[in-house]
């Protein structure tokens, strides 16, 4: 294991090290002058130009990437230019908060698909089954954009259930269309482990359906539903901009959509590094946890 654990770490570093090159070229690659964007048509030479030299930008760009590499290495990310604040300052009291949304979000797709995905592969072709691929298309197909105003209006604006700046409607928002994926996951995982032969033996020696279900295929059918589970979670820290700026979520989405809006060049910068960065870790704890469960991947 301590052998798979460090091949998976090595691959990472190259990853990481593309999408911080990535990073920097689109940044610095796209049409149009930054400098000139963020200080709008009025603004004098001399205020552009001092400007740009404030941000490096009037040095060559294999120069500027040096200085943002060694600047990386030692954790900084420079200043924003709105707030004068360490952009590495602003990320750390952000991320928090969309990790929080992230996981409450998991937790609602999980408490959804799990018991419905399970009933909908044991009742495969029957009423039950219909009901639950009903729903989960129903889920996939709802977008974020439309189901987070839809939620506020009846639970905050009708109902008066929950607050519009609590946890609950936007880890429902998110985790609704996770929930509607995974429960077909799991539905057909597990209806393709419970053809198996060893549950058919497990079936004949008279284990009862909830016995044969937990100790015997579940595990196993759960194996591509940990796959799909950590790419998903990749995506929720990336993908959580729409919703955070719905709720007014204090995450790292709403600071980016903040960011962008102000040309806070320095800023976008690094909130586009830390989503790209979190979605390779989150990468990297699935491929550990899949070796952890199924043992045949260590050697591979």
């Amino acid at each position: 294991m301590a052998k798979y654990l460090l091949r998976r770490i090595l691959l990472a570093i190259p990853v990481v090290a593309g999408v911080t090159i990535i990073v920097f070229l689109v940044i610095h690659l796209v049409p149009g002058d930054p400098v000139q964007m963020m200080l709008g048509d009025n603004a004098s030479k001399a205020d552009i130009e001092e400007l740009r030299q404030l941000l490096g930008l009037n040095k060559p760009l294999y120069i500027q990437f040096k200085d943002f590499i060694l600047n990386l290495l030692q954790g900084n990310l420079g200043n924003s230019i709105i707030t004068k604040r360490p952009v590495s300052e602003l990320l750390a009291e952000r991320f928090p908060a969309t990790l929080l949304l992230s996981l409450c979000s998991i937790a609602v797709a999980l408490l959804i698909s799990l018991p419905l995905g399970i009933v909908s592969a044991w009742k495969k072709n029957t009423a039950i089954d219909e009901i639950s691929r009903v729903l989960s298309l129903l889920g996939i197909s709802i977008p974020n954009f439309w189901l987070g105003p839809m939620l506020i209006i009846i639970f905050y604006i009708n109902l008066k259930i929950f607050s519009i700046t609590g946890i609950i409607l936007p880890a429902i928002t998110l985790g609704t269309g996770m929930a509607a994926l995974l429960t077909r996951m799991i539905r057909s995982t597990l209806i393709d482990v419970i053809e198996e032969n060893y549950i058919i033996t497990a079936r004949s020696k008279g284990l009862t359906n909830l016995i044969v279900i937990s100790k015997h295929a579940l595990k196993n059918a759960l194996l591509p539903v940990i796959t799909i589970l950590g790419l998903q979670f990749g995506a929720l820290l990336s993908g959580a901009i729409i919703v955070e700026t719905v709720f007014s979520w204090p995450g790292i989405g709403l600071l980016t959509i903040e960011a962008i809006s102000r040309r806070d060049y320095p800023l976008v910068q690094g909130c586009i590094l830390i989503i790209a960065t979190s979605y390779v870790f989150v990468n990297l704890l699935t491929d550990i946890l899949y070796g952890f469960f199924d043992p045949r991947i260590r050697y591979d």
